[in-house]
């Protein structure tokens, strides 16, 4: 299920299916979630180890997983010039736009 903002502002739903050739960021979270074994930084949760029953009920372990920080190779969403860069400039060309730009 998508959204469309028409000339009104107003948000309608839309079935759609957005085929990527490349998913950089999806990619780089990828690997680095396979190769960190001792995480030092934020998030708290420490990879869901930290994170409540509900919690992981909820969304599971892999998402807790795949929450990481800014570290070096997975960018800065403050400033990108690496994978979310290139993830942003992907999901510009799916969405028919001329730029987006991934928030917190």
């Amino acid at each position: 299920m998508g959204f469309l903002v028409n000339a009104g502002g107003f948000a309608k739903s839309h079935r759609s299916r957005v085929v990527q050739d490349c998913t950089p960021l999806v990619d780089a979270v990828s690997e680095t979630f396979k190769r960190v074994q001792a995480p030092f930084f934020c998030p708290g949760h420490k990879r869901g180890v930290g994170a409540s029953p509900e919690a992981m009920d909820l969304i599971g372990r892999t998402a807790f997983q795949a929450d990481l920080c800014e570290l070096p190779e997975l960018d800065s969403l403050s400033s990108p010039n690496g994978v979310i860069m290139q993830a942003e400039t992907a999901a510009a060309k799916a969405f028919g736009a001329k730029r987006t730009f991934f928030s917190y």
